[in-house]
């Protein structure tokens, strides 16, 4: 469904589950009312696979446009309601702000040690799941209670110099906790927009950007670190290694976030989606050092709280942990090699709905259409990797990095030599060759393969051999180049070369 403002209330209900829809209903009706009209177009919309507004307009509005808009928004609102109350008891989150509520109301009517009691409770939990955030807008109101009234607060010794230290230090520790968000999300940033740092220039200018970045906070003062400081500090250090084209060091980064889930259990509650990305990096990282032992430890780790975990999740971290759990799965059988069980499991997600189109970013959609197209061309079965690698190209957003798009079309011109069509071979390895020669990108690997295909396009199959023999050679010398070892992984020439 294309996204717009107009069909936010119907996207809305169609992500509600039976019960969620049903306790809407039960919601709508606790004045007695029989039936209220935004009751009718919620069953309306209910029954409608796709939005239909000309519909809605003559059964629900009598054709008045500005009544169906104003019924639409009321729906949304109740909509929202009845589900916030569904979720309190589940996100522990929506608990804390709800007793924080409670609080400012008995606050308001004058309820002043009742609502430091609840505050109480309230920061307690907050400090429980480490809602760092929420616990100093407690404190705040603690500090604006204690400051503005008289209570027994101050009949208990250093209390309020306790409360100014907690809120001072909680504050501290916030900033650091920020600057390690910061951190990360900076360094991804530098990662979409310049990639791997090849040569001593290209390192030299990123550990710059990560010098200067780290320094603009050097003067904040060093507070006992939150679990969340810990974790991007860990997720931070994993990106730096990674565009400097240390695996393994990254693959250890990410393996240290995914122990801070193991120190601290009931994190694993309050961020599912955290601790199954910090297994999805540790499991991709494996992959990319060929450690099969490792990437099969932490798919089986993922399946794990996947069968433990499910029925508590909600439905976007159902989605993403389905997602992960497959791409895993995947990950661990191209490490092995294992292309007919990958093909298994490939089937297996092209029949899943969390596959579709409209349930996956662009990027990662792209990202598996390329692992199942490495599938098919490991397996000879070109015409299906070349489907696979068409709509990859095709795609109008989010497209691959520049060094998979080289694979993808180094693998559609091999099928095509594969498939005897010569012509679209050569049309393919010219276009190609004019990309890699002004693309910095471009690794030794793909220019070695350009070379050797320009050659076969003008030699018959018989005369291959030979050709394919000192390709071999050459790609022996280059193969544990930290970045030639990344690109061989996703680009399976060798394995081709073997088979041929």
């Amino acid at each position: 469904m294309e996204y717009s403002i107009k069909t936010r209330c119907h996207r809305l209900i169609k992500q509600m589950s039976k019960s969620e829809k049903r306790n809407f209903k039960l919601f709508a009706g606790r004045q007695g009312e029989e039936s209220p009209l935004f009751v009718r177009l919620f069953d309306a919309m209910a029954a409608q696979k796709e939005p239909d507004e000309e519909a809605l307009l003559r059964e629900i509005a009598q054709g008045n446009a500005t009544k169906l808009a104003n019924l639409k928004r009321h729906l949304y609102q109740q909509l929202l309601v009845s589900l916030r109350l569904i979720h309190l008891q589940k996100e522990e989150d929506l608990d804390v702000r709800r007793r924080v509520d409670f609080a400012r109301i008995l606050y308001s009517k004058g309820l002043v040690l009742d609502a430091l009691r609840t505050l109480e409770k309230a920061r307690d939990l907050a400090d429980r799941y480490n809602f760092d955030y929420l616990l100093s807008e407690i404190l705040e109101f603690q500090k604006l209670i204690e400051a503005r009234h008289v209570t027994r607060s101050r009949q208990v010794k250093n209390k309020m110099d306790r409360l100014v230290e907690e809120s001072q230090e909680r504050a501290e520790r916030n900033l650091r906790t920020s600057f390690q968000s910061n951190i990360n999300i900076q360094i991804q940033g530098y990662y979409i927009l310049n990639g791997h740092a090849r040569n001593q220039v290209q390192r030299e200018k990123f550990l710059e950007f990560w010098k200067v970045n780290r320094e603009r906070f050097v003067g904040y003062p060093n507070s006992p670190p939150t679990f969340f400081e810990l974790a991007n500090a860990s997720l931070a250090s994993m990106w730096r290694n990674y565009i400097l084209l240390d695996f393994s060091a990254a693959l250890e980064d990410a393996e240290n976030c995914y122990n801070r889930f193991n120190l601290d259990q009931k994190m694993k509650v309050r961020d599912p989606d955290f601790f199954v990305r910090s297994i999805y990096y540790a499991n991709a990282f494996s992959f990319l050092v060929g450690d099969e032992r490792r990437a099969n430890n932490y798919a089986d780790r993922l399946n794990e709280f996947y069968a433990a975990r499910w029925e508590s999740l909600n439905r976007n971290s159902q989605s993403t942990a389905l997602v992960y759990r497959q791409i895993c799965r995947l990950n661990v059988h191209l490490t092995r090699r294992d292309w007919s069980v990958a093909l298994e499991v490939i089937n297996e997600m092209l029949n899943d709905q969390v596959f579709e189109p409209g349930n996956l970013p662009a990027h990662r959609r792209n990202l598996i259409r390329y692992k199942f197209a490495a599938v098919y061309f490991a397996l000879g079965d070109y015409a299906a990797a070349d489907q696979q690698l068409q709509d990859i190209q095709n795609s109008s957003t989010a497209t691959l990095r520049d060094d998979l798009i080289i694979n993808t079309r180094l693998m559609q011109a091999i099928g095509y030599l594969e498939s005897g069509d010569f012509y679209l071979a050569d049309y393919a390895i010219d276009n190609l060759s004019r990309t890699v020669r002004r693309n910095h990108y471009a690794g030794k690997v793909h220019t070695l393969t350009l070379a050797t295909l320009r050659k076969l396009v003008k030699e018959k199959p018989a005369d291959w051999p030979p050709l394919l023999e000192e390709l071999k050679s050459q790609l022996a010398t280059i193969k544990h180049e930290p970045y030639e070892e990344k690109c061989l992984r996703f680009f399976e020439v060798i394995y081709w070369l073997e088979g041929r």
